[in-house]
């Protein structure tokens, strides 16, 4: 059996442990001897390997040789089923094989101690090997207690056990399947250990019953869960109830009711009380403290309490607190009724029937009450219905005969029961039969033909106060009566009577008649008709033509009625110049003569004059047409007065000639014209009332305004009439841009103002944008103006490329085509991109890291929010400045001592008005520098006085400085040497020197 020899290299929070096996032999015979016999012997390093299920283990074979050269075959023995050995090389020549050991993941975890065997010339050779098959990593969750009970509002507490295999990293736990209102909280929430305590907090408002919760574990291993039985219980209470809930007692007695107690997690006593009681009202329990559910009460009301509702509760007093339930207590009275009547007093007509209700107000008492009528006079006689109710009421009819005579009698209505005889008084008003008669003051009107008069009706009533419709009966057409009121309910009335102007004169007999509940009812009215005193005024004839200068004459008749009186004539609405006299002026007769006298000043026309009378039945009048007719004559006028020409052109107007008794030709000519401007009419001297003017500008005419004149030569004289000639120049416009440059960005617009520069020109002048690049559009508003200006949107889309473009701006109309250019500069749309430098960091666990973020802005400088996307928990990052407005900010990444080495992918995100960016940055997250020693091979043989060689690794994480190396717990004779002895590699060797004297044996 060899020993192993250990090395320690220590440092802080290290030990470092290298182990070499040193077999010393002896060399040659006792007294002398030859040199050493061929050999080899097998070692392994390592010669133990622990192996997980399923997965596969490496360690070195290295054939130490004496001698011997050859071939050694190599296998693995006593291995179990499931776990093989393959060996590179499976013969080696030289000193080493690399043998890979794998365990199946159905071989049982354990200790084999397994054999390297070796074959050879020299024989067969072994070395043993230890293999510890361990599980897989692996946990279970396990809880104690597994079921809960907890009150509604309390909490309750359990052990989490984690029964781990092979894995020791963190468990983070959680409360599965819980309800509204229960949470648990785990103390550790992540725990690397085996324990941790769950409390279960339950809400006030968790509904009692059982809940099948689960506590769930997330590891590496995987999901891992185990159920917890929670049974909400509720907390300790009791309710109170009462059957019956309402009591009615009479007074003097006693009545009972049942409480109920219904109890929830309680058995304790209840005292019972009884409150808000009136006195003489007491409540006795049996038994008065329950320990049960029941409890009966028994209220005993006195004599004295007064009738009524009372609302008394039953109390309860136990350990969960006080609780009440209501309870409804109804005294009521002895038996007993009363009488009454809705009305107590009737008025009834001889002869008719009146009714009233009888009421019957019962206390505590059902039974049936004979009704009758008392007291009544012969001829006076009561029916009831019923006659002998069980109900509250009765209706009592009261007939009185035609014979009684009117008064007031005091009569009863009685009432027999078994709690006694009642009565109540009625009073009877017996009234006379109801009448009305009708009379009139005046009972005799005069009226004038189209006039009103007025007479009061009078009603006189008996025993009625009911309304009375009026009209007035045989009336003539035209003659119509009002009443005020139309239906009076009272005694009077006023009726206006209205007689048409064209009544005839006369007495008319007429009659206002009334309609009322009683019957019909008239009256007579005697109307006198009287004619209105008139006049009126006609002329023979009505019509009078006069010429300027004359006098013309006209006969007025005065119709007359019922007037006699004088009427006063004269001449209405003349104009200036024309003048009436009458003969005679004011005539009481029947005519009168009127001579008209028209001035020689007076112009032709037709006037509208009127005769006009005034007399005591008022004024009249009658019109008088005149027609003054004047001398042959004619007028001249132009449409339109004004013409514009353009040089060289041509232009019309219509001439008018306005004809006053004549119709003979108008010689026409254009007078004022200047050199090269000419008129023609058509026709030259019309005898019609129109002539049409052309006039001719010659080129060479200068432009300006011409006073010009058309002339007319007739009969009756020359007559003449301007006309305005203004010559223009030829009609002209051009364009021009306000401003004549633009810059747009991508996808926005931008507004120039087309001013239009016109001569002799006001026509519509379409508008266009032309030479624009794809995704450049003009839009114009007018599209085609009449005026001087338009304003023009230029939009310029997002994928136009920034640039310069040479537009034109476009214009058609009559006078032609006009163009006006348009620079357009197209900006590029407000952007940023961001970028790292460097993209990438190297950061060891606990430390920090900074790159720098670089803002690349494109018409852009508002601030970028930066942030650090998809970093892993621990791992954060800190911006100077946080949002930057200019073109950097320094990320300060801070990486967790617990962050697990590996490569992260984050990004460096941006957020700003130009939109969200984002760059990446790999996290390289590397370990603590640390190394660790290994030998190959880890055992040596050396014969006394000679050496032996093997190699040490350095196997280094993150750590690339020198290793001082020594060898320890060497025997006296026994040294080592190390080249190089401080290696910053990963290697060096050891030479192992052995003193002749060193003792053969294992070290």
């Amino acid at each position: 059996m060899r020993h192993s020899v250990l090395k320690h290299w220590l440092r802080p929070g290290l030990v470092l442990v290298a182990s070499l096996a040193l077999v010393v032999v002896g060399c040659g015979k006792e007294g002398g001897g030859t040199g050493p016999a061929a050999d080899y012997t097998l070692s392994l390093a390592p010669a133990a390997l622990t192996i997980v299920q399923g997965a596969t283990g490496n360690t070195t074979v290295t054939i130490t040789r004496t001698n011997f050269s050859g071939a050694v075959t190599l296998s693995l023995g006593g291995a179990p089923t499931g776990v093989t050995g393959s060996f590179s090389p499976s013969a080696p020549t030289g000193t080493t094989s690399a043998l890979t050991v794998s365990v199946a993941a159905a071989v049982a975890p354990g200790v084999y101690n397994l054999t390297v065997a070796g074959t050879g010339g020299p024989g067969n050779r072994s070395t043993p090997l230890t293999l510890t098959v361990s599980p897989a990593p692996d946990y279970a969750l396990s809880l104690a207690p597994a079921t809960l009970t907890i009150v509604q509002g309390a909490n309750g507490t359990t052990a989490v056990t984690i029964t781990r295999t092979n894995f020791t990293g963190a468990v983070t736990l959680g409360l599965g399947s819980a309800p509204s209102g229960v949470t648990g909280s785990f103390d550790p929430a992540a725990p690397t250990g085996t324990s941790v305590t769950l409390t279960v907090s339950v809400a006030a408002a968790v509904a009692p019953g059982v809940y099948n919760l689960t506590v769930d574990g997330t590891g590496t291993p995987g999901n891992r869960s185990t159920p917890l039985t929670l049974t909400v219980s509720a907390a300790p209470d009791y309710t109170l109830s009462l059957a019956p809930a309402a009591l009615t007692i009479i007074q003097g007695t006693t009545g009972t009711t049942t409480v109920t107690i219904a109890r929830t997690n309680f058995t304790g006593a209840v005292t019972l009380s009884l409150g808000s009681a009136p006195t003489g009202v007491t409540g006795a329990f049996d038994p008065a403290a329950p320990t049960g559910t029941s409890s009966a009460l028994t209220v005993s009301v006195g004599a004295a309490v007064a009738p009524g509702v009372y609302n008394l509760t039953v109390a309860g007093s136990g350990s969960p607190g006080n609780r009440s339930t209501p309870l409804s207590l109804t005294v009521s009275a002895a038996p007993d009724y009363a009488l009454s009547l809705a009305p107590a007093a009737l008025t009834i007509g001889q002869g008719a029937t009146g009714t009233s209700t009888v009421t019957i107000t019962r206390t505590n008492f059902t039974g049936a009450v004979t009704l009758s009528l008392g007291s009544a006079p012969a001829g006076v006689t009561g029916s009831f219905n019923p006659a002998a109710p069980t109900g509250t009421s009765s209706a009592l009819t009261v007939s009185v005969g035609a014979a009684v005579a009117p008064g007031v009698y005091n009569l009863t209505v009685a009432g027999s029961a078994s709690p006694g005889n009642r009565s109540t008084p009625l009073t009877l008003t017996v009234s006379a039969t109801p009448d009305y008669a009708l009379s009139l003051a005046p009972a005799a009107l005069t009226i004038v033909q189209g006039a009103t008069g007025t007479t009061t009706v009078t009603i006189t009533r008996t025993n009625f106060t009911g309304a009375v419709t009026l009209s007035l009966g045989s009336a003539p057409t035209g003659v119509t009566g009002a009443f005020d009121p139309a239906a009076p309910t009272g005694t009077s009335s006023a009726l206006t009577v209205s007689v048409g102007a064209a009544v005839a004169p006369g007495v008319y007999n007429l009659t206002v008649a009334g309609s009322g509940t009683p019957g019909n009812r008239s009256t007579p009215l005697s109307l006198t008709v009287s004619a209105t005193p008139d006049y009126a005024l006609s002329l023979a004839p009505a019509a009078l033509t006069i010429g300027q200068g004359a006098t013309g004459t006209s006969t007025v008749t005065i119709t007359r009625t019922n007037f006699t009186g004088a009427v006063t004539l004269s001449l209405g609405s003349a104009p200036a110049g024309v003048t009436g006299s009458f003969d005679p002026a004011a005539p009481s007769g029947t005519s009168s003569t009127l001579t008209v006298s028209v001035g020689a000043a007076v112009a032709p026309g037709v006037y509208n004059l009127t005769v006009a009378g005034s007399g005591s039945p008022g004024n009249r009048s009658t019109p008088l047409t005149l027609t003054v007719s004047a001398a042959p004559d004619y007028s001249l006028s132009l449409a339109p007065v004004a013409l514009t020409i353009e040089r060289g052109a041509t232009g019309t107007a219509t001439v008018t000639i306005t004809r006053t008794n004549f119709t003979g030709a108008v010689t026409l000519s254009l007078g004022s014209a200047p050199a090269g401007v000419t008129g023609s009419f058509n026709p030259a001297a019309p005898t019609g009332t129109s002539s049409t003017l052309t006039v001719s500008v010659g080129a060479a005419v200068a432009p300006g305004v011409y006073n010009l004149t058309v002339d007319g030569v007739g009969s009756p004289g020359s007559r003449s009439t301007p006309l305005t000639l203004t010559v223009s120049a030829v009609g002209d416009y051009t364009l021009s841009l306000t401003p004549a440059e633009l810059t747009v960005e991508q996808g926005a617009t931008g507004t120039a103002t087309v001013t239009i520069t016109r001569t002799n020109f006001t026509g519509a002048v379409s508008l266009s944008l032309s030479n624009a690049p794809t995704g450049v559009t003009g839009s114009f508003d007018p599209a085609a103006p009449t005026g001087t200006s338009s304003t023009l949107t230029v939009h310029v889309g997002a994928a136009v490329a920034p640039g310069v473009y040479n537009l034109t701006v476009d214009g058609t109309g009559t006078p032609g085509n006009r163009s006006t250019p348009l620079t357009l500069t197209v900006s590029a749309a407000p952007n940023y991109a961001l970028s790292l430098s460097p993209a990438a960091l190297t950061i060891g666990q606990g430390a920090n890291g900074s790159t720098t973020v670089t803002i690349t802005r494109t018409n852009f400088s508002g601030a970028v929010t930066l942030s650090l996307g998809n970093a892993p928990t621990g791992v954060t990052g800190s911006f100077d400045p946080a949002t930057p407005t200019g073109t950097s900010s320094t990320l300060t990444v801070g990486v967790g001592a617990a962050v697990a080495p590996g490569v992260y992918n984050l990004t460096v995100n941006g957020t700003a008005t130009a939109g969200n960016r984002s760059t990446p940055l790999t996290l390289t997250v590397s370990a603590t520098p640390d190394y660790a020693l290994s030998l190959s091979p880890a055992a040596l043989t050396i014969v006394q006085g000679m050496t032996g060689t093997t190699t040490v690794t350095i196997t280094r994480t993150n750590f690339t400085g020198a290793v001082t190396l020594s060898l320890g717990s060497a025997p006296s004779g026994v040294t080592g040497s190390f080249n190089p002895a401080a290696p910053t590699g990963t290697s060096s060797t050891l030479t192992v020197s052995v003193g002749a004297a060193v003792a053969p044996g294992v070290y």
